[in-house]
């Protein structure tokens, strides 16, 4: 049989911000695997996760348990988290919680895309934040540790605001951003995972 996950968001329940739900065949009757609730750190997931090794691991859009940062949905408060949960709705974590002000906003926020998985690392991307609050590249162990930035995007030089899921190919993560790029059209990026650095790819616009 076939197992599907899906996330899906609850936009009139008052406890519970978003579910991530699956089926297994026809005969399986549909469950919750996780409902996520404003004030518990993770809340409005709003990408796929992806599956590995027994865990879902995704993003959510907001960071319900941070109070510096400003209100933008009920308690729910801008900034996101990564979460991971294994398969059976146990073990429910956060990897990593972001926010918008001070100096962790360097990290980049609103991790509204998907997720790539590199060898023992995670790869995603930040809407905003970063040095020009234009998004970041980032890198983060599958266990949550050594979260690093890996491209602090700028503009004008190599695009911002990177919208969908980094995809790998070979040794190597291609990517887009909506804006930026010397038109402000957006850019085509790539990253060399193994060899190290990055380019920008042709621009469009």
């Amino acid at each position: 049989m076939v197992r599907l996950f899906k996330e899906c968001v609850a936009i009139l329940v008052a406890t519970t911000a978003a579910c991530a739900w699956h089926t297994t065949g026809m005969a399986e009757p549909f469950r919750i695997v996780h409902a996520f609730a404003d004030g518990a750190g993770a809340a409005t997931p709003y990408s796929s996760p992806i599956l590995h090794d027994g865990w879902l691991i995704g993003t959510t859009s907001f960071t319900s348990n941070d109070s510096t940062s400003t209100s933008v949905s009920g308690t729910r408060t801008r900034g996101g988290s990564i979460y991971a949960v294994r398969t059976n709705g146990s073990d429910f974590r956060i990897l990593k919680s972001f926010t918008d002000t001070g100096a962790a906003a360097l990290d980049g926020y609103a991790p509204f895309q998907g997720l790539t998985i590199v060898g023992d690392r995670i790869l995603g991307t930040n809407l905003s934040g970063g040095a020009d609050g234009k998004g970041t590249l980032y890198s983060i162990g599958i266990d949550g540790s050594n979260f690093t930035v890996v491209r602090q995007f700028g503009g004008a030089g190599d695009g911002a605001t990177p919208y969908a899921a980094p995809v790998l190919v070979g040794s190597t993560l291609y990517g887009m951003t909506f804006a930026g790029g010397t038109p402000n059209g957006g850019t085509h990026y790539y990253y060399a995972t193994i060899r190290g650095g990055n380019q920008e790819r042709p621009r469009f616009g």
